[in-house]
């Protein structure tokens, strides 16, 4: 990195150091004793174990003692667990205060502990308080990539709050209606002008498409483009197109590749467009649209916009529908509720049906109860009618997702794995299309992260709100382990097209 390079990620990595105590394990009670009296974060010196400063030793100016004896057999743990996460990180070509982007860099070496003994939450939520940060801070998505692929999550010891955070997602419903009304206030709640400034002009919460194909050979703007591209080791080939005279290329903007996505779900849903055309008119009957999961009505407004239809859209989070409405209450073919998919009752039938981004919070248990309900609002009437589902994926089946992601992020969450989905369509839905472009998630939330840095860093009040630090650090987290998990490709993204009873004739498969 440049001086200035560095010069920026250690102000955002030093606007994120929190300096109040953590609920970490029982076996570091003495510890969390110490800390309890104020004293500092450990040592920095993290490539050698010294005695935490939450305390420290008999004579070091603390008013909290520790026996040479027990010391000692302080230390001896703490290289233990040392000597094992090294090991474990080492899986995946991930070093310690190492040179390359995507080592880690340890700030304080009770890490190791809290890891080893909390899993993929303690991981979380030592970055949180400032226990450790990727080498260069703005390639923590690569550390994750690395940690990912190198498979290093299986070999944590199963902790005995995971398993029952499971067993209960197996016995119980997580995702009831009382419960996922906890998702709209936790998260989707945040603030308006924070989602705002975040996603760019269309406020889509949800992965954007980032190529189109055009007419033509490759130009030299292309060859320019491609040439200063940032290649790292999850960066694709370069994709050719199947159609003589054309070629693809990639979308330089959020703001275009947002839009891309849009046109695609709304040629999927095979509407007619309006060419400009802003009036309602005979020769063009609206179709009926439901929006399941319309967050702040981008996607309404859009197909309202540049499709001969009328969209209902419902939401969950009050301050989503409030935005919702007032973004699109000039358009008299939109339509905002808010209210759960499992109290939908509406006396009409809808000739398309679209959810995006929505379906990671209904849950396994929930599954095919969201398919019926879908299945009874589409009009069967219409040859042409679809449902679309844009939806995250995982490569395995599970019950509960990250217990980090569950505790500071999306509470109930769940990804759907394909076992999943199959089962829960079956007898209702006939699949005419499934398009996976998962690595395009990773692109988002990467340029999602560039615009909460940028946001953050022009914001004082945000900075100087009381969490502000800890915000930071979590969102921070959140936005470049995710990124980290798509472009690696161990989380998917699909966007399916279902059918009542399949539709005539050709494929339905739309591309850009």
């Amino acid at each position: 990195m440049s001086n200035k390079s560095e010069e920026k990620a250690e102000r955002f990595s030093n606007s994120g150091k929190a300096d109040y105590p953590s609920d970490h394990n029982e076996a570091a009670k003495k510890e969390e004793e110490a800390e309890k009296k104020g004293s500092e974060v450990a040592s920095n010196q993290a490539g050698e174990f010294k005695v935490p400063c939450f305390g420290g030793v008999k004579g070091n100016g603390s008013d909290f003692e520790m026996s040479e004896e027990e010391y000692t057999k302080l230390q001896k743990q703490e290289e233990k667990y040392r000597e094992i996460g090294q090991k474990i990180l080492g899986l995946a070509d991930i070093n310690i205060n190492g040179t390359r982007p995507w080592d880690m860099k340890i700030n304080n070496p009770l890490i190791y502990r809290r890891v080893i003994q909390k899993g993929t939450l303690g991981l979380g939520e030592g970055f949180m308080e400032g226990w450790w940060d990727s080498n260069d801070f703005f390639a923590l998505d690569q550390f994750f990539s690395q940690a990912l692929t190198g498979g290093i999550e299986y070999y944590f010891p199963n902790n005995a709050k995971d398993t029952m955070n499971i067993l209960k997602a197996k016995l119980f419903n997580p995702q009831t209606k009382s419960k996922s009304k906890k998702v709209g206030l936790q998260h989707y709640d945040i603030g308006n002008t924070f989602f705002e400034n975040m996603l760019g002009k269309y406020m889509q919460y949800s992965c954007a498409y980032w190529e189109k194909t055009v007419v033509g050979e490759e130009e030299e703007e292309d060859e320019k483009a491609s040439k200063e591209e940032v290649v790292t080791k999850t960066t694709p080939p370069k994709r050719k197109s199947c159609i003589p005279g054309t070629r693809i290329v990639q979308v330089k903007t959020l703001e275009e590749a947002q839009m891309i996505k849009l046109k695609m779900i709304g040629d999927k849903l095979n509407l007619t467009p309006r060419n400009g055309n802003d009036q309602d008119d005979a020769e063009h009957p609206l179709l009926e649209v439901l929006d399941v999961g319309c967050g702040w009505g981008g996607l309404a407004l859009f197909l309202a916009e540049h499709y001969y239809v009328k969209v209902t859209g419902i939401t969950i989070s009050e301050e989503q529908k409030k935005m919702a409405q007032e973004r699109t209450q000039h358009n008299g073919n939109i339509t905002i509720l808010n209210q759960d998919y499992r109290d939908m009752k509406f006396e009409r039938k809808f000739n398309r049906i679209v959810s995006v981004g929505m379906f990671e919070h209904v849950g396994p248990k929930n599954y095919k109860t969201y398919f019926k309900h879908i299945h009874r609002l589409i009009d069967e009437t219409d040859e042409e009618a679809v449902f679309l589902l844009h939806t995250i994926g995982s490569k395995t089946t599970m019950d509960s997702a990250d217990q980090w992601y569950l505790k500071y992020i999306f509470p109930g969450g769940c990804l759907p794995s394909i076992s999943n989905f199959g089962k829960s369509i079956e007898g209702l839905f006939v699949v005419e299309d499934l398009h996976n472009f998962g690595y395009f998630y990773g692109k988002t939330l990467l340029a999602w992260r560039e615009n909460f840095l940028n946001y953050w860093m022009t914001n004082p009040p945000e900075r100087q709100r009381e969490d502000g630090s800890m915000f930071f650090r979590t969102f921070y987290y959140f936005l470049s382990s995710s990124a980290g998990a798509f472009l690696c490709r161990d989380l998917q993204l699909w966007q399916t097209v279902l059918s009542v009873k399949g539709l005539k004739g050709y494929p339905h498969s739309v591309r850009p």
